[in-house]
């Protein structure tokens, strides 16, 4: 706040999200955009993990990705189903990007550099009916992934997390092509530190945008 000259206009609140956005809803403040960025990742659980659990669903054990993202406990993740549905209606006012596209309604930006947290928000927000993927210019191609590979020889190591993510998840449900952002649609100096991190190490972002219909 202070880099941005904005200290005088700015409040911090350490609480629940689930807690504090019905009282911030209950004032009536204009509301434009609401960042998710870099929230700390669920439990990682794969296929193997949860063999033993109980489910009369067989088709949907079929898939590994249902069982990460079943296995994640998303109820107390920064965005939970719960919170979501608090989003729409604190989303009241316009938005306009620096590409000139405009969220007539507002918007919520999500980040993240763990892909297969980013692929749960995806489901979580696709199950939204007030909210939708706003697609700006700059969007992901199918055959890359949401940020540039690096270009030096010494390639990056990749953490477990990631390849027991890549070993499970087909490829449709990668963090590839629309609606992922290849770039972030913000100025370049209000990155995250986190952010500005990943980028300088040659790491993938994941982003997602959406706006309000409601």
């Amino acid at each position: 706040a202070r880099r941005l000259g904005l200290e005088e206009n700015c409040v911090f609140l350490r609480e629940e999200a689930d807690h504090v956005l019905p009282i911030i809803q209950r004032l009536h403040f204009p509301c434009a955009l609401i960042l998710c960025q870099f929230p700390t990742p669920f439990v990682f659980h794969s296929s193997s993990d949860l063999e033993s659990s109980s489910s009369s669903d067989d088709e949907q054990n079929k898939d590994p990705t249902t069982l990460i993202i079943r296995g994640g406990n998303t109820t107390r993740f920064l965005l939970s189903e719960k919170v979501l549905d608090l989003v729409p209606s604190l989303l009241n006012y316009p938005f306009h990007f620096q590409d000139g596209t405009t969220a007539q309604n507002g918007a919520l930006y999500f980040s993240s550099n763990v892909e297969d947290v980013a692929v749960a928000i995806l489901n979580l927000l696709n199950t939204n009916p007030h909210l939708s993927p706003l697609i700006l210019d700059s969007y992901v191609e199918k055959e890359s992934l949401s940020s540039p590979q690096p270009k030096s020889p010494n390639r990056r190591r990749i953490p477990l997390r990631e390849q027991r993510w890549t070993e499970l998840a087909p490829p449709d449900k990668r963090a590839r092509g629309r609606p992922w952002l290849s770039s972030s649609p913000f100025p370049k100096n209000t990155a995250t530190e986190t952010e500005a991190m990943l980028l300088v190490n040659h790491q993938p972002v994941h982003r997602l945008l959406f706006s309000s219909s409601s």
